[in-house]
């Protein structure tokens, strides 16, 4: 059973709420390419948090502790982008019809197995 909204649902406590909620469903509609680009950079921004960056380093070294300086960097340059860019597209996959957007972006061979 869904809670019906109420008018003390629209008080200013929960104003960030509703933002977050309005800024995913615009994002969800923007078109693929300016959404994978909006992630890439949201992703920038999420590897400039110092702690998070410096645990994502971390976990590396201690997985690969034989690979160059240069790896490591490339590879969490890749991964923050992506985890930007994953986001987003989470945010699509709840404000829109998933069924449509997979049928459209994904093929499936085999499925007649």
């Amino acid at each position: 059973n869904l809670k019906r909204l109420t008018l003390s649902d629209y008080s200013p406590n929960y104003w960030s709420t509703w933002l977050f909620i309005l800024t995913t469903h615009a994002i969800a509609y923007l078109p693929e390419s300016f959404r994978f680009g909006l992630g890439r950079l949201f992703g920038r921004l999420l590897s400039s948090a110092k702690k998070v960056n410096h645990v994502a380093y971390t976990n590396l070294s201690s997985c690969f502790p034989n690979m160059s300086e240069d790896e490591k960097s490339r590879i969490l340059d890749l991964y923050f982008k992506n985890q930007g860019m994953d986001l987003f597209e989470t945010a699509t996959i709840w404000c829109r019809n998933g069924f449509n957007i997979v049928e459209n972006q994904v093929e499936v061979d085999g499925l007649q197995h």
